[in-house]
């Protein structure tokens, strides 16, 4: 048997190692750093740095680079990058395209962040469940009724099932011009200090709530008494209920959690 193991050939092939600075290794380092964790932040910075004088798609560089800021916390370098990509150019896989889609979101660069998408959305029915997220992220952020519904269609059973009864609500009420109205006051307030937002659904009332919490690089406490100020004077002057099934929660960075644990949560 070992013999007859050894004078057949197998075809066996070797993939070649990615170097260090590939950019899906790259990625996948910014994706397990710590949001305090600012020196291993500033080494992916400088490596990025490198990656951009050596390799010629320097899209996907630049998306990371614009990522690194906001964990960093500088949002307009950010911005600076994002628009930089924009203008440039060149070819995204789908990681990269997702990511690039949800800085934009953050960056409040909605019509920019829909057409990065826009790809995505026409094939979604192909789409693995786990990049489901920055989608539902971009379409609850912006009050994207239409788009919720799309991605919750092809998402898992619970997530269908909780963003269903959101949107049936939600109708039920006319809220949707509400709904849009408050991401624009939290986008408003947060402007030059929103580093981050996430979604998670909670349907343990029977009904789903909606918690979007937001990472600031400011005093996560002043700016969630503002938020909250500004949505009871919206409900008063509109002569709206403030339900209890959309909460904001802002956060200090500090207190993100490494993006590869981000998923869409159905509590």
């Amino acid at each position: 048997m070992v013999d007859d193991f050894e004078n057949t050939n197998h075809n066996i092939v070797y993939q070649t190692p990615l170097s260090p600075l590939d950019a899906q290794v790259m990625l996948n380092r910014i994706l397990s750093l710590k949001w305090d964790d600012l020196s291993s932040a500033q080494k992916v910075e400088s490596d990025l740095y490198v990656c951009l004088q050596q390799f010629d798609n320097k899209a996907e560089y630049l998306i990371l680079m614009a990522e690194v800021q906001l964990l960093l916390g500088k949002v307009e370098r950010a911005l600076a990058f994002a628009y930089k990509i924009w203008e440039n150019g060149g070819e995204l896989s789908l990681p990269f395209r997702l990511l690039y889609g949800h800085i934009l979101s953050v960056l409040n660069l909605k019509d920019m962040a829909q057409e990065i998408f826009n790809p995505v959305l026409d094939d979604i029915s192909s789409l693995n469940e786990k990049f489901f997220a920055p989608l539902i992220n971009f379409a609850f952020a912006h009050g994207r009724r239409d788009l919720l519904l799309l991605v919750a269609a092809h998402a898992s059973q619970d997530v269908f099932e909780a963003v269903q009864n959101f949107v049936a609500f939600y109708d039920a009420q006319k809220y949707w011009k509400a709904f849009a109205a408050f991401q624009q006051i939290i986008f408003a307030k947060c402007a030059h200090n929103l580093l981050d937002f996430e979604v998670s659904l909670d349907m343990r009332k029977s009904y789903c709530v909606v918690n979007i919490l937001l990472f600031v690089n400011a005093n996560a406490s002043t700016l969630q008494d503002a938020i909250n100020a500004d949505f009871d004077e919206y409900c008063v002057k509109n002569d709206l209920i403030n339900y209890d099934n959309l909460y904001i929660n802002v956060s200090a960075k500090a207190q993100h959690k490494p993006l590869e644990n981000i998923l869409l949560p159905v509590l």
